[in-house]
């Protein structure tokens, strides 16, 4: 039993002392008999998460409770409600083979691209006017689609693996997609295209491609031997690299 505390009251509900001048007040005017039983019921229904309940419902069941832990459910349940009623959010579900890793957003000239990847190597995407996301291509049958990104009018997406695989898409022309194989690279984990300049983060080691539809050697960044799990282009020369032993490094060139 609580200990009785000079100038505060003990609420069981909340399990914590509050003073007296907060206690609510005690309604004294008689009120008709209320078929408890019925309440419970009616009241528990509304609170089921198995079951869509209207506003309605809701506040008349607000107003029913005596409970504060019950009134929260309710109050929790109307905002849940309110918001979900007023979304524009429209879900869909991809038919991916695996389990999504990458995915990227962009805009061609007023029209939206979205780009999905996952585990087994797949590339799929979806366009303003595409019902159902489309899978385009699978760039290594045993490896996971590491990173998406994309500038203007490219889409980058690399892969995890011995063999590095670098699928470069023109998103003026749908079809026409580039592998690129990069020999000395291998397990890219991240990726920034910057117009047509690609920095690739991967093991131990970062590397630069000035122009992606030029065929040019890469050139190799300073790591120390270090993997890159994120690189950000600030600008034509300008880098920005998080390695697994440094928290943050800036290089120029």
């Amino acid at each position: 039993m609580p200990l009785e505390l000079n100038g505060f009251y003990w609420d069981e509900d909340r399990k914590r002392y509050f003073p007296n001048s907060s206690k609510p007040r005690i309604d004294t005017h008689p009120k008709a008999p209320i078929n408890t039983s019925a309440a419970a019921s009616q009241t528990s229904s509304f609170t089921s998460r198995n079951r869509k309940v209207s506003q309605w419902d809701l506040t008349d069941a607000l107003r029913r409770t005596s409970s504060y832990a019950e009134s929260s459910r309710i109050q929790h349940q109307l905002l849940s409600s309110n918001i979900a009623s007023s979304s524009r959010i429209i879900s869909s579900q991809p038919p991916v083979v695996g389990k999504i890793t990458a995915f990227c957003s962009t805009n061609l000239n007023g029209q939206p691209r979205r780009f999905l990847g996952d585990d087994r190597g797949f590339l799929y995407s979806r366009d303003l006017y595409d019902l159902e996301w489309a899978p385009q291509f699978n760039l290594h049958p045993s490896s996971e689609i590491s990173s998406i990104c994309s500038s203007g009018e490219f889409c980058i997406a690399t892969c995890i693996g011995a063999s590095s695989k670098i699928a470069v898409q023109n998103l003026r022309m749908p079809m026409r997609t580039t592998l690129l194989t990069l020999n000395p690279v291998h397990d890219i984990w991240t990726s920034h295209l910057r117009d047509r300049t690609l920095v690739l983060g991967a093991n131990k080691r970062a590397v630069l491609l000035r122009d992606i539809e030029v065929s040019s050697p890469i050139e190799h960044l300073h790591t120390n031997d270090s993997d890159v799990f994120a690189i950000e282009q600030k600008d034509v020369s300008d880098f920005c690299f998080n390695f697994v032993r440094h928290s943050l490094i800036r290089v120029r060139i």
